[in-house]
């Protein structure tokens, strides 16, 4: 009854997008219904889906039923021994398929904007991003608290010692025993190591499940006093989250450029139009 009731609800919605850019012309705006109508409700509905139908990879295991792992660009990336193989390789899949370069999801345009930087990344999973960072990167702070990734990230990590730092907390707007804020973070990066304000990159990436604003709100020194601070944020969690985060960066002083096309994010049962969602703002401080 529940799947039933499930199906029903997402066969009205389709036909509600369907309705509300029946007269649309924007090309983007048509590809995705095209695909809407072929793979259904998603959030990723793009052109570029297409090249991930039969995406595998080489799944392995240690020894004495340890983590599994895949090779990721030349580097072990771990995941959970609590997984599966087939599992592992769906969700390489998936991680290779969001950061595609045409995914809307995809959190950089170009990596070496990553060189010699302070590196947030907040929400960080199996911290696929952190990896490919880590060595152009000056130091990373990798926030992750669900305690399943805390083995996987440190036999991913384990070989670059104090370069990366992983704080099993919340990004968030206050310090407390599970969560942390930004400018604490970088209060004590002053202290541990030389990090300055004026002279310092940093990037911060965020993908926190609609926790954005409040992470934004933990950082108002570090917005008011970096010099040089590029973010990433995730804004398709909830249905006013773009609007939201674009407040804190007026265009006279940031510059905001969005990921390419839109995301549907069916998981939000508050949706109302525009369905289609910005997946990434990418934001640079002029």
């Amino acid at each position: 009854m529940v799947n039933l009731k499930k199906k029903i609800k997402q066969i009205y919605r389709k036909r509600r997008i369907f309705w509300y850019y029946k007269n649309s012309k924007d090309p983007e705006i048509l590809e995705l219904i095209n695909n809407l109508k072929i793979y259904g409700t998603r959030p990723f509905l793009g052109d570029f889906i297409k090249k991930y139908e039969n995406f595998h990879t080489k799944v392995y295991r240690e020894k004495g039923e340890g983590c599994f792992w895949v090779m990721h660009n030349g580097k072990k990336l771990f995941f959970s021994k609590d997984s599966y193989k087939q599992g592992v390789d769906i969700a390489y899949m998936k991680l290779n398929r969001e950061q595609d370069i045409n995914s809307p999801h995809r959190y950089i345009e170009n990596y070496e904007d990553l060189n010699d930087c302070y590196v947030i990344d907040a929400g960080a999973a199996e911290a696929s991003f952190s990896l490919d960072a880590v060595d152009r990167a000056r130091k990373i702070y990798i926030f992750e608290c669900n305690p399943a990734w805390k083995e996987p990230l440190e036999k991913t990590f384990e070989n670059y010692g104090d370069k990366v730092e992983v704080i099993d907390k919340f990004v968030s707007n206050v310090d407390s025993n599970d969560s942390i804020t930004i400018d604490t973070i970088f209060k004590r990066a002053i202290k541990e190591n030389g990090f300055s304000y004026q002279k310092d990159k940093i990037f911060v990436k965020m993908d926190i499940e609609g926790m954005e604003e409040k992470a934004i709100r933990g950082m108002k020194k570090t917005l008011e006093l970096a010099q040089h601070i590029q973010l990433s944020i995730c804004a398709y969690h909830r249905q006013d989250d773009e609007e939201t985060i674009r407040k804190y960066f007026p265009e006279s002083e940031w510059e905001i450029k969005c990921s390419p096309s839109y995301m549907l994010f069916p998981y939000d049962e508050n949706q109302k139009p525009p369905y289609f969602r910005h997946g990434v703002l990418r934001i640079t401080k002029k």
